[in-house]
């Protein structure tokens, strides 16, 4: 599916029953999305609908009750996840299980309507998982003691102040198309790679962050000479260096 907007770029769906355990079917559903953006043939985006319950007691407990298997696989299926070759957007309504939270701190883009909720727990405590770590390393070690180890509930409110959700909007499908809207004079096929230098320059030392940084500034000089010469007048074609595009 194509945005009207902006027809270069596919459009992916994923609806995700976001007040349910952990499951396989949620891994594969996910796994399945994932392959769909990078097997595309334009610039892709995953567009994950997180649908939650007006009953909250329904979500309280996350991952259910699983196997240790289960919960690898699930936080094999978020690595690629966040590392994806495309662009993600996740909407959440209604209360959701403290799973979602994952999905939200790895997405590129996220909206939550006024009713939005995430119950972390229900009065034992929240799910050691790598949710923990990404908001501590994205969102700040206060941020996640907060959450962590005293919240029981997130409000719409509270993910927007704590950063989340990037957007409250009642009127989703609207804030969507303005966000899709800004990727029009955007060149999405390298946002990814400037997502990994986010991912990996905390984990790593100066030296091996500044090696990624200049590795990926050669691939954009390059890549800004190539159009340079695609773009330029065929009278003055010949004025651009032939070593402006020699690998």
């Amino acid at each position: 599916m194509s945005d009207p907007a902006n027809p270069e770029l596919h459009l992916v769906h994923l609806k995700i029953d976001a007040a349910s355990a952990l499951s396989d079917d949620q891994i594969q559903r996910l796994t399945r999305a994932c392959d769909a953006v990078e097997d595309a043939s334009a610039p892709a985006v995953l567009i994950l609908h997180l649908r939650g319950t007006t009953a909250p007691s329904a979500a309280a407990r996350w991952p259910g009750t699983v196997s240790l298997d289960l919960v690898g696989r699930w936080e094999k299926a978020m690595r690629r996840f966040e590392r994806l070759q495309g662009l993600s957007l996740a909407w959440i309504e209604d209360t959701c299980s403290a799973g979602m939270l994952d999905l939200l701190l790895a997405t590129d883009q996220r909206i939550a309507t006024p009713t939005a909720s995430i119950c972390m727990h229900s009065g034992e405590a929240a799910w050691p998982g790598m949710a923990m770590r990404r908001m501590s390393t994205r969102l700040g070690m206060g941020a996640a003691r907060a959450v962590f180890l005293f919240e029981m509930q997130l409000s719409s409110a509270r993910m927007a102040q704590l950063g989340v959700v990037d957007q409250l909007s009642d009127d989703v499908q609207g804030a969507i198309a303005a966000w899709l809207a800004t990727l029009a004079d955007v060149d999405v096929q390298v946002l990814p790679s400037r997502r990994l230098l986010l991912l990996e320059g905390a984990a790593h030392s100066y030296e091996q962050a500044l090696g990624q940084h200049l590795a990926a500034c050669d691939v954009e000089l390059r890549r800004r000479q190539l159009h340079a010469l695609q773009h330029a007048p065929a009278e003055g074609a010949q004025d651009v260096p032939a070593q402006a595009v020699s690998a």
